[in-house]
């Protein structure tokens, strides 16, 4: 195997990781273009520059019949990329460019990405509207940032700087003055190209295709053409582009190199983009499972000092009992009373507790969800849990398409790990995950960052703890035995014997209270339900589970494919 193509391969693995079967679809276009017969030469160019009379007349000179719709006029003529067949050279006419048309700015672009060679067609005015285009091409940064040279090997980058005859200077009249003029033109693309013009030395050529309009009529010939050979540079620029046949196997293994590198370099961005999103992701989630640990500790707490209250207070009244009053029917109703008015003053207590704690959880909530990270979450969730589109028919030229197809791959990828992490279909962990979608402006004091369906059930649960008063006949029932029981133990036990007997009693019948049957909306369930919520409300451990293999995976896959493009130039030398 040859070391562009171990090279090739790295990098396919590498895409494969983050964009799973896009890599397929790469490959396929590349190996499309790879099958293309002769020269592939792009030519590029501004709506203005002449672009369309410099391919007219180049096919005129090649004696190749003019296909349909190659059309001059001062307004854009191009709105697809059209490739015509000449003499071993195939001509990949592209829409001119900075007319104002995205659309055909993308096309023209995206025909740069698979090339042998690239004929760059400028106006007299030269770098006016396509300066950045031009200058990441030559230097290679629009296929590969990281390329320390150019990506081109030496005169598959040809500029021809069209329409000379209407510079300012006339050939005709005055022809010193138009060679002194284009000598100054060569200076001014020189000095506006920088170090780039190293790259194009020896391979521009300023040229006047068609100084008789004569590509105006629908079929010219050579003859209608002729007369200017002295001064209009096609025969130069046609004898640099033939130069280019002996040399197709060379250049095709270089545009495979820039190809690779154009996918690699977009990869490694979307999986930049993803870790970034990921980092946000798992911060929040660190952050947010930080706060409801607080909460959930807060609610131990609360629920264990609320028990310890119950039977402290239970105790009291039981005691304050102790000493005999005048019958037992009296006593019996004073401990009752007394039981009644301190369950109702602990019910009034810790319910308020527990109502104040769901309404500040709530609030946090609101408040969170306001967060980047807040929304980086929603945004991930949505990825992950959200069916795959089914593929739409292309629009737009194949590279295009490709490109736009990779976050789609993207996201499929992050699915489909996650299934085969945890063996479950995207439509089970949807549903499990029903709950989790934070919903900005529908939490109430209740929702805690859950689901309709869970928010119903704790608001159920909670509704201000009104469902306690099925408690009291519960208490009632209970203090009427321990009042039976304590009595018959008052004339046999001693003081401190009782004492002991009521404490049992006191913990017994805070039990019921707190966790009662008699299907009762108890202060357990209430609490339980509280806990369910919050504990609900945090990211489900799989989903940060997967987030963080798939950031492990994406940070090698970004310093893996950042290696392999500074080995680009190796590749190809």
């Amino acid at each position: 195997m040859s070391e562009t193509a171990t090279w090739r391969s790295a990098v396919t693995d590498q895409v494969r990781v983050v964009a799973g079967d896009w890599v397929d679809e790469a490959a396929a276009e590349w190996e499309r273009f790879a099958a293309e017969p002769g020269v592939q030469v792009t030519v590029h160019g501004g709506y203005d520059a002449g672009k369309t009379s410099l391919i007219k007349r180049l096919l005129v000179e090649d004696g190749t019949p003019l296909p349909d719709g190659l059309a001059v006029g001062a307004k854009p003529t191009s709105d697809a990329v059209q490739r015509i067949a000449s003499d071993g050279i195939v001509w990949v006419d592209t829409p001119g460019t900075a007319a104002g048309n995205v659309d055909h700015d993308s096309l023209a672009e995206s025909a740069l990405t698979c090339a042998d060679a690239v004929l760059v067609v400028l106006s007299p005015q030269m770098l006016s509207g396509d300066q950045d285009v031009l200058r990441s091409v030559l230097d290679g940064s629009r296929y590969n940032p990281e390329a320390t040279r150019p990506l081109f090997p030496v005169g598959s980058l040809v500029i021809a700087v069209a329409q000379m005859d209407t510079a300012g200077v006339s050939p005709w009249d005055d022809l010193d003055g138009y060679r002194r003029l284009l000598d100054r033109k060569g200076a001014e693309l020189r000095a506006a190209l920088g170090p780039a013009a190293d790259v194009v030395a020896g391979h521009v050529h300023f040229v006047a295709a068609d100084p008789d309009q004569a590509g105006l009529d629908e079929h010219p010939t050579r003859e209608d053409y002729a007369g200017n050979e002295a001064w209009d540079g096609i025969a130069g620029l046609r004898a640099d582009l033939r130069a280019l046949l002996e040399r197709r196997a060379q250049l095709r293994v270089a545009a495979g190199v820039r190809y690779w590198s154009w996918v690699a370099d977009r990869t490694r961005d979307k999986a930049a983009d993803e870790r970034g999103l990921l980092d946000k992701v798992l911060d929040e989630g660190a952050r947010h499972d930080k706060v409801v640990r607080l909460y959930l500790d807060e609610l131990d707490a609360i629920d264990h000092a609320a028990r310890s209250r119950l039977r402290e207070k239970i105790y009291d009244e039981l005691l304050s009992g102790v000493v005999p009053p005048d019958g037992r029917d009296a006593q019996r109703a004073v401990i009752e009373d007394t039981l009644d008015d301190a369950i109702d003053a602990w019910l009034a207590e810790w319910s308020g507790k527990l109502d104040e704690l769901a309404r500040r959880a709530s609030t946090e909530q609101r408040v969170r969800a306001q967060r980047p990270g807040s929304a980086a979450l929603r945004e991930h969730l949505d990825d992950l849990f959200t069916a795959e589109r089914p593929p739409q028919a292309p629009s737009r030229p194949a590279v295009d398409q490709l490109l736009q197809r990779l976050d789609e791959h993207v996201k499929t990828v992050a699915r489909a790990g996650f299934h085969a992490l945890h063996g479950k279909s995207v439509e089970e962990a949807r549903a499990e995950l029903a709950g989790l979608q934070m919903r900005t402006g529908e939490a109430t004091g209740a929702t805690l960052l859950s689901g309709t369906e869970h928010a119903d059930h704790v608001s159920k649960s909670l509704a201000r703890l009104a469902a306690f008063e099925t408690v009291l006949p519960v208490v009632v029932e209970l203090t009427t035995v321990v009042v039976d029981d304590v009595l018959d133990k008052r004339a046999e036990q001693r003081r401190a014997e009782l004492r002991g007997e009521l404490r049992r009693q006191a913990d017994a019948i805070a039990e019921e209270i707190v966790a009662g049957g008699r299907g009762a909306q108890t202060w357990a369930h209430a609490v339980d339900g509280l806990r369910a919520a919050l504990t609900s409300s945090g990211v489900p451990a799989d989903v940060l589970a997967r987030a963080e293999e798939r950031r492990a995976d994406l940070t090698r896959a970004v310093d893996g494919l950042t290696d392999l493009l500074g080995w680009a130039d190796a590749a190809r030398a």
